[in-house]
């Protein structure tokens, strides 16, 4: 299978956006499931109804999130649950004071919705693509 530059890229890039965007869920689970207690004192402080609760579900949905775009399994439904997960955290917790941080989630929202857009289409398309190339073989003799 000949490949060009610009094939490579529409295959590799999706992909590597894929296990970037997950990983950086998989990170911020894992953090906070390992400092459990700061996670409790954040929505604590804030003053969130079931703090404990809350630090355990937020851990929770980042992590198996994450885990499920860097294998990409349901990468789309996936994806499209973290732009809502996302965007309501930003407005929920935006109180004015980090503005870095509500523009790094608009960020995150815009990879997440390239991946919602191309799923794992890449991967499907290698696939289709070595199974084609099997299947030439095997007809050829």
């Amino acid at each position: 299978m000949d490949m060009n530059i610009d094939q490579l890229l529409r295959m590799l890039a999706p992909l590597f956006g894929r296990i970037c965007i997950g990983g950086y869920f998989v990170w911020q689970g894992v953090t906070q499931i390992l400092n459990l207690s700061a996670t409790i004192d954040f929505f604590t402080r804030l003053g969130t109804p079931q703090p404990v609760v809350c630090a355990v579900v937020v851990s929770t949905i980042e992590l198996v999130a994450g885990l499920a775009l860097v294998v990409g399994w349901e990468t789309r439904i996936v994806a499209m649950f973290l732009i809502v997960y996302t965007a309501l955290v930003s407005a929920i917790f935006f109180n004015g004071s980090s503005t870095a941080l509500f523009v790094a989630n608009l960020s995150t929202i815009g990879g997440l919705l390239f991946v919602a857009t191309y799923g794992d289409e890449p991967a499907r398309t290698l696939r289709i693509s070595k199974q084609a190339a099997i299947c030439s073989k095997k007809a050829r003799g």
